[in-house]
């Protein structure tokens, strides 16, 4: 996504290329008076070049997408309609140009330019509410109550390490999710790490939870707050409790895993 000036541009270049279009076609008409034919070829031709040249800028623009993005280029629709109209319009201008003279064929074109417009505006209000997003994230409640039980309440890179284990763990859909889901999952004799919000109120909705761990051989500890874990989750939702399932040895998060197994033993004090 590109920033806020770097959309201004692109949207003054279209406009600049729309700009040359519409003089260019208009030099070429009968409407000009015959004593200016030769300036008119001149400017006909400036505007022309500036127009090619304005196009290779937005070919460039989306040679680097595609080098940024890779292949999730392609899961962005606007950017390959954008890359599609850069594409003709090029063709066209350069190629074609001396095979089409009637209006028509240029005011097509002029449409077709006008679509990097749209994707701009349409890239504003994108970043926009990624920008609101981000705030309402940002102003997120933060835990105003601790469990007496809450030992251990993991944090620092501990902490980052298992929100990171939590959202590759969703991804791949290897978690439970919520106390009767995540008990359930436990007296069934499934291994894995469980995360427990350290603010759940009242603590019996999460009190049994601990000696089933600790019965099971399954380790457990606190995040700090219902939020964090539903965040973690990739949800707005709070989350009380989160299992996340032993993966296999090929798993993508193995690594990970047994690092926060690891992590979680070397803290905890009845593991």
């Amino acid at each position: 996504m590109e920033s806020l000036p770097v959309l201004i541009i692109v949207i003054i270049l279209v406009l600049i290329d729309v700009c040359c279009a519409g003089i260019n076609t208009f030099l070429k008409t009968t409407l000009l008076n015959p004593k200016y034919h030769e300036e008119g070829e001149e400017w006909a031709h400036t505007t022309h070049t500036m127009g090619i040249a304005i196009l290779w800028i937005f070919l460039v623009e989306q040679i680097l997408h595609l080098i940024a993005f890779g292949w999730g280029f392609f899961h962005h629709w606007w950017y390959v309609m954008d890359l599609i109209v850069v594409v003709i319009s090029l063709v066209c201008e350069v190629v074609l140009e001396h095979y089409f003279h009637h209006l028509a064929w240029v005011e097509a074109l002029i449409i077709l330019r006008l679509w990097k417009v749209v994707v701009a505006i349409f890239d504003i209000f994108l970043a926009h509410h990624e920008a609101e997003e981000a705030e309402e994230q940002d102003s997120a409640p933060t835990a105003i109550y601790k469990s007496p039980i809450a030992d251990p309440i993991i944090d620092g890179k501990l902490l980052a390490r298992a929100l990171k284990l939590l959202k590759k763990a969703v991804q791949d859909k290897q978690c439970r999710r919520g106390v009767p889901e995540c008990t359930k999952a436990l007296r069934k004799g499934m291994k894995g790490i469980c995360f427990i919000a350290a603010d759940v109120y009242p603590i019996d909705i999460v009190a049994h939870l601990p000696i089933l761990c600790e019965e099971k051989d399954v380790p457990y500890c606190y995040v700090k707050s219902r939020t964090e874990l539903g965040a973690a989750c990739q949800t707005r939702r709070s989350v009380s409790l989160v299992m996340v399932l032993a993966p296999k040895d090929d798993s993508a998060f193995a690594k990970t895993y047994e690092q926060v197994i690891a992590g979680v033993k070397a803290v905890h004090p009845y593991l």
